[in-house]
């Protein structure tokens, strides 16, 4: 892939939910199909391939000005912080009692156990990287986790966690269960089947094909992400190379085949660069009743894609992700063809805008 933004960012008739009808290809690594050019790496060693495009795609969101969500309310109103709840410090024979419920999304507080009524976690913040060995210091001891779009790399550095994708169809069991590392908890599902230039799976025939991710779940006890979306085309005259415009219809026709099928989490993109739309369009998927990992976003579109602007976004959108209790994890996108988005170098130093990344506030239950 070249790496280049395809279609006219210009031609934008403000289509409701996805203005314009430019879509971005090309970006990044690319787990199922070998190596791509512009600055992105190549495909990490043991990893198997998939059938389908899957070029850690910069999500299908057209430039051309920011996207008007439906209304859905505020994603703040309601919310608790990171959906946790205190519980009563109780003494170490009989435990504390159970924290109120949380906000929006949120769970009850967990019972006090020996005196302390607080639930350490993991902290939701990663990154989109397709790099082959991610260990660094500064990385390690702030962020929790980190994906390529493949299911394995060379070196994960200690206390960072690498979370595995089956990013398209075809998947060999044999070799998935192998690439697979002893410390996996989570295994991410297809990597935009609704672009024909990423998995290219009709929500039909993704659902069809979910039970061999289910498989490699199974042997690995590992929690199931759903296949990633986001708009692709043009989501107003649902038109543009994609087996569905529109990330909603595509997880609700997904689910709608797959109704017993293993699926722990909702996987979405975004490429906005304000705060507002990135909370409405959140919201559209607290219809699916399960956490969301927002696995890409970075300011692309409709927006100052500087480095100024994009640190501007960065601190608009963590603390929006880091209050929302539906939000289980979220991965800031590190690569080409995004102007001023690279959060690691290529030895995955931090960047100026990783080191700011790594440095905001987050959760202070959490542990990184």
């Amino acid at each position: 892939m070249s790496g280049a933004i395809e279609g006219d960012p210009a031609a934008s008739d403000g289509a409701p939910n996805n203005p314009g009808g430019g879509q971005v290809t090309g970006v990044g690594g690319n787990p199922g199909a070998g190596t791509s050019s512009s600055g992105s790496a190549t495909v990490p060693a043991g990893g198997s391939s998939h059938g389908g495009s899957s070029a850690s795609p910069l999500g299908g969101m057209p430039a051309g000005g920011s996207v008007s969500m439906p209304s859905a309310g505020s994603a703040s109103a309601g919310t608790s912080s990171a959906g946790t709840s205190t519980g009563v410090a109780g003494t170490s024979s009989t435990g504390g009692s159970g924290g109120s419920a949380g906000g929006k999304g949120g769970s009850g507080g967990s019972g006090g156990s020996g005196g302390s009524g607080t639930v350490a976690h993991d902290c939701k913040r990663g990154v989109a990287w397709a790099g082959k060995t991610l260990d660094n210091a500064a990385v390690n001891s702030q962020l929790t986790w980190w994906y390529s779009w493949g299911l394995s790399v060379q070196g994960v550095g200690a206390g960072l966690e690498f979370v595995p994708m089956i990013s398209g169809g075809g998947s060999n069991l044999t070799n998935d269960n192998k690439a697979i590392r002893a410390d996996a908890k989570f295994l991410l599902g297809y990597n935009e089947p609704n672009f024909n230039a990423q998995a290219n799976l009709p929500a039909a025939q993704a659902a069809a094909d979910w039970p061999t991710l289910e498989a490699v779940a199974k042997a690995h006890n590992l929690k199931l992400v759903s296949p990633a979306v986001n708009y692709c085309g043009d989501d107003k005259t649902k038109t543009g190379p994609c087996n569905d415009t529109n990330p909603v219809h595509y997880l609700q026709t997904f689910f709608a085949a797959c109704t017993n099928c293993q699926v722990d989490y909702v996987a979405v993109h975004w490429y906005n660069c304000d705060g507002a739309s990135l909370k409405s369009y959140l919201d559209m998927f607290d219809q699916f009743n399960k956490p969301i990992w927002l696995t890409e976003f970075a300011c692309a579109y409709g927006g100052d894609t500087s480095a100024a602007g994009q640190e501007k976004y960065m601190r608009e959108a963590i603390p929006i992700l880091e209050a929302r209790s539906d939000i289980f994890r979220y991965s800031w996108f590190s690569g080409d063809p995004i102007p001023n988005a690279r959060l690691l170098n290529t030895d995955g130093s931090p960047t100026a805008l990783g080191t700011i990344y790594l440095g905001l506030p987050h959760d202070p239950t959490c542990t990184p």
